[in-house]
């Protein structure tokens, strides 16, 4: 049962593409060297930024997987630039994410990764530069990200596995020609201090070979009592350019965290408004969450022609991670004021191998025009996961008055060790046809999926072979331009989520099924004043069935059943309404609730974290003229409706109102910024879960920084 490393058999068959491409790039006339002023060509897989502003963007990549303007994108889909990220001065991706009306945050990681959730629907796994990205409880580093991508509503027709509430693709920095070199340093409340190295450049006169090396180390107490943290991680790229249109850019990533294990805050039965301090823990001082990551991404672009391009890419990541844990079992009492304790230990190790290949083009057939997008892709994967737990004495922490000093009591107990190996596949094409000067747009795409699993499980020690059926997935929209600045959509999309954790259900030697979702979207796009003002208005009904909870009967096991129904809409906004002014944010309104269980009291209950109502909106001025010239303001606010607790209780998490406000002053090759987050020290719960792991939101703080750029 000891397991292996995944096979590099898919790096074989990247060589030998890659060496093909190469072959032809260097067959193909090139001019001399020195000659190429701008050798990195305008890629049909990237998108450029030059018609965007600090918090607009006009094109993105994680629709329809190459460069694709929003305003032909037939689903909601929002961008959130590296200037906003830098503004509010994020520290992880989620903390941007919910400025997108309808997101809110879902459960909070006892190691510092949290997840959102959107349109009732959680999210608890991103991409990176469209290819799976791992996580375990450790968030990626925000150093290493020039843009996040985030499309809402099922997109299983391109990207395969994925959750039905919608995509997060984080898109790295890539090696430039231009030399550029930039350190910052960043301090805050509760110790926080972070410095960051950002280097690119070209290596040789000619420019054909390009650099990226990115750095970040970071460490940090927290408001929490008794948590602390540190990290770093470093991403070298580089990119080599056989002629333009041809190239291809292999980066490496290597991330250490390391942070208290925080099972942050109880709540008593029936009362969310029992408020413990915020800063109150109620963990183990000596227990915390120890996480490695590897990563090797290879990214081959070649461009046949001026309508033909081809991209394939290749992942090997490794996750090794050592959760232990002072975990809240149970539920606090309001009388004794206790709650039970223990010591939970999770080893996890899972290497992943994806191959990718994309091909994009763009013809004619008579009056149509068409954009066409065939691909596949391969995964491997190998989990290991073992979860023990010890008992401790005292067995109860008291939740007023907390101590962190304990004693054994008994031995190690092995609660779940399950060993999965896992081996998919994908193609997937997709055509956008367009007539009438593309003022009327059809897009039609289905992807094939396939699965074979061996698993291996404490209750099941013998090998247990699953291949599930083969998955279709398609998606239909169709977009129309009735005048040149507005768009009206309608989009129907399916998504599915196979179950690789080797999990079992009581009782049976069957396996889980895929959990599926079904996308109903319809919406329009306006821009105005020659683009200075956006608006977009979805209104969407989104389904997910075959879900996988834990069995009430039996610890340690799984139960899978139900349908989830969302239906809702959402308005947002993006403006710059006078020069040096941007205004963005929006409204969302969801309806979430359980259609179909086999506990049929949680029939018609509310789904779990989803407020009903919702809204953001962030501003920001900046001065460009005149004495105070390099002068930007900013704020923000966030308003969340009341939120149900999980379907089983009748538990109602208070809405709440955060404000941030923002200011910064460019001058020279410096950049200064401050950024205040909930100015008025709201009280409030960031995320709702059952009856443990409920964190209060991060109180009165502020984040500053230096920026020097050569």
């Amino acid at each position: 049962m000891n397991p292996t490393h995944p096979r590099l058999s898919f790096l074989s068959v990247l060589l030998l593409v890659v060496t093909a491409g190469v072959a032809d790039a260097q067959t193909a006339a090139s001019p001399p060297p020195g000659t190429l002023e701008q050798p990195v060509q305008l890629s049909v897989f990237e998108v450029t930024t030059e018609r965007d502003t600090a918090y607009r963007a006009n094109h993105a990549v994680s629709s329809n997987r190459a460069n694709t303007s929003i305003f032909d994108t037939p689903q909601s889909i929002t961008v959130m630039t590296e200037a906003f990220l830098r503004d509010i001065e994020a520290l992880s991706v989620v903390e941007a994410l919910e400025f997108i009306p309808g997101v809110t945050p879902g459960d909070a990681g006892a190691g510092g990764a949290d997840t959102i959730q959107v349109r009732g629907q959680a999210i608890p796994e991103t991409l990176l530069d469209n290819m799976p990205d791992l996580n375990t409880n450790v968030r990626p580093d925000p150093a290493l990200v020039e843009r996040v991508e985030f499309i809402k509503g099922s997109s299983s027709s391109l990207y395969g596995s994925s959750w039905p509430g919608g995509i997060v693709n984080s898109i790295t920095k890539k090696p430039k020609a231009k030399r550029a070199f930039e350190f910052a340093t960043q301090v805050g409340s509760d110790g926080l201090f972070r410095q960051t190295a950002d280097f690119t450049g070209p290596v040789n006169a000619s420019k054909t070979l390009l650099y990226r090396f990115v750095a970040a180390y970071e460490t940090s107490d927290s408001y929490r009592d008794e948590v602390n943290s540190d990290r770093w991680t470093v991403l070298p790229a580089v990119t080599y350019i056989f002629r333009p249109g041809t190239q291809i850019t292999a980066s490496y990533e290597y991330l250490h965290s390391r942070q208290t294990a925080d099972p942050f805050l109880p709540i008593f039965t029936n009362d969310t408004t029992v408020r413990l301090p915020r800063e109150r823990f109620l963990g183990l001082t000596d227990r915390d969450f120890d996480i490695f990551k590897r990563a090797t991404r290879v990214f081959l672009e070649h461009r046949f022609n001026g309508n033909w391009s081809m991209r394939i890419g290749y992942t090997y990541s490794t996750i090794i991670a050592d959760k232990d844990s002072g975990q809240l079992t149970g539920q606090a009492s309001a009388t004794t004021r206790l709650q039970a304790r223990r010591i939970n230990r999770q080893y996890i190790t899972t290497g992943t191998q994806v191959g990718q290949g994309d091909v994009f083009g763009r013809y004619a057939t008579g009056p149509v025009s068409h954009r066409t997008l065939i691909g596949f892709d391969l995964r491997k994967q190998q989990n290991d996961l073992a979860t023990y737990f010890r008992n401790i004495t005292p067995a109860n922490v008291n939740v007023d008055r907390p101590t962190y000093t304990y004693a054994y009591n008994g031995g190690v107990t092995t609660n779940i060790h399950n060993i999965a190996f896992s081996n998919s596949y994908g193609a997937y094409a997709q055509n956008q046809a367009s007539v009438l000067q593309e003022k009327l747009q059809v897009v039609v795409g289905w992807r094939l999926d396939g699965l074979t699993q061996d698993t291996y499980t404490l209750t099941l020690p013998n090998r247990s072979s699953y291949t599930p059926p083969r998955v279709v997935t398609p998606r239909y929209a169709v977009l129309v331009h009735p005048t040149p600045e507005t768009t009206l959509y309608a989009t129907y999309g399916e998504s599915f989520r196979p179950d690789v954790s080797g999990r079992p259900i009581f009782g049976t030697s069957a396996k889980l099924d895929p959990t599926t979702g079904v996308l109903k979207e319809v919406g329009g796009k306006s821009r105005f004043f020659g683009g200075r003002l956006s608006l977009d208005v979805d209104v969407f009904e989104l389904t997910r069935e075959g879900i996988v909870v834990a069995d009430p009967d039996h610890a340690n096991f799984v139960l899978q059943s139900g349908l989830e129904r969302s239906r809702g809409y959402s308005v947002s906004f993006n403006t710059d309404p006078l020069p040096g002014l941007s205004v963005f944010g929006g409204y969302a309104y969801t309806d979430g609730k359980v259609i179909k269980d086999s506990n049929k009291a949680l029939i018609g209950k509310p789904l779990q974290g989803t407020p009903k109502n919702s809204f953001n909106a962030f501003a920001k001025y900046r001065v460009s003229t005149g004495r105070l010239k390099g002068l930007g303001l900013g704020a923000g606010v966030r308003w969340v409706d009341d939120r149900p607790g999980a379907t089983s209780t009748t538990l109602v998490f208070p809405g709440y109102t955060v404000v941030n406000a923002q200011v910064n002053y460019a001058w020279r090759n410096y950049a200064f910024n401050v950024a205040v987050n909930n100015v008025f020290d709201e009280y409030y719960w960031a995320n709702v879960a059952a009856f443990n792991g409920n964190r209060a939101g991060t109180p009165l703080s502020y984040r500053a920084s230096v920026r020097v750029r050569f």
